[in-house]
């Protein structure tokens, strides 16, 4: 997936503090994070299975959080999951599509 790694791009060099001032960066950010769920609806039953080591339900979860939060999202937790889960993820989306 590679709006995960455009996420990862587009805030490295970045600390909170920068992250929660530019409105631009956080909303590329927010965007991509939705396109992560909306995708993962379109893989197949047998794909995510398959691959069953990665957070689908979260990442599809935060999808929806996102879409219903009506603007009320937290940007302290998508700079975390941002920080803390997406440099991982990354890692492991590019292992199982380099083997699938």
């Amino acid at each position: 997936m590679v709006h995960a790694g455009k996420i990862v791009d587009f805030c490295d060099g970045e600390d909170k503090n920068s992250f929660l001032s530019n409105i631009m960066l956080h909303e590329a950010c927010v965007f991509n994070m939705i396109q992560m769920g909306e995708l993962i609806g379109k893989l197949s039953d047998e794909f995510l299975i398959k691959n069953s080591e990665l957070p689908w339900r979260e990442i599809r979860g935060l999808r929806n959080r996102i879409v219903h939060a009506y603007g009320d999202i937290n940007l302290n937790a998508i700079w975390d999951t941002i920080k803390i889960d997406l440099p991982d993820l990354t890692i492991k989306l590019k292992t199982i599509t380099t083997n699938n």
